[in-house]
This record gives structure tokens, sequence and C-alpha cells, in this order.
């Protein structure tokens, strides 16, 4: 049996538009449902305009690689990861969008900064500008 990569709703990943794994079409995202095959729905933070994409696949899942046709529309997903100096792989505004849509979906502050790898000092701040 193999391992399902999955989160929980509320939780934030990053987003690969079409598919493509590289930080250049990378997008924060937030879980809004999760399946028990792995299979996420996601409210996107891209510039511009938000969207939702459902049947989103993990980056890992044999899936991705064998259908590229869906995987071209549908994107797929990976957990939030630190680069090597413990910078987010997102931009601050990406960041701090994903942080405001976390609280309002009631995550936890503590949960944020291990999903996110952003500063407690940055949740807190957004914390009191949202009034959450």
């Amino acid at each position: 049996m193999s391992l399902i990569n999955t989160l929980p709703v509320g939780a934030t990943c990053v987003y690969y538009i079409h598919g493509d794994v590289n930080l250049e079409n990378a997008a924060p995202a937030v879980v809004l449902k999760a399946y028990k095959s792995g299979i996420l729905e996601l409210k996107v933070f891209s510039q511009g305009a938000d969207s939702y994409r459902d049947c989103v696949r993990h980056v890992d899942d044999p899936e991705v690689k064998s259908r590229p046709e869906a995987t071209r529309r549908e994107g797929c997903w990976d957990f939030v990861r630190h680069t090597a100096n413990g910078q987010p792989p997102l931009s601050q505004e990406d960041s701090e969008r994903a942080v405001t849509e976390a609280l309002r979906n009631g995550m936890s502050p503590e949960l944020i900064v291990d999903n996110l790898k952003v500063p407690l000092k940055m949740v807190d701040s957004i914390a009191k500008k949202i009034k959450v």
C-alpha cells in the first residue's frame, strides 16, 4: 500500500499552474476540500484574480505524469517548503494573501507558521489587521 499525500481543509500549499513544477509557475493556495485519494479542491491566489481548482493531484501522484492533459488543465499541488535561507518560496505578497485566507478559514496561527514557514510575527500582524 502506498502513502497518499494529502492536507487537511484550511491548510496551505503550493499550486503549480498547468502542472509546471517550478517557482515561476507557483501560486499559494488553501485547501477547501480534501478527498481520501489525495485529490484536493483549492482556492488559488494568483496575480490579478483568485481562482478555484478541483481535482488537483499531488506532484508525486503517478497520474500527474500519466495524464498530462488533465494535469495541464488542473495543475498540481505540493507541500510548502522553505528554501535554504529559511525564506518561504512564495513572494511576500503571496505569503500574506495565503496567511490572510488561512486565518479567515479558521486555521490556528501555529499551524499557519508550520505550513507556510512564515514568522509568527507576520501571522499576528495580519490577524490584527483583519480582526480575527
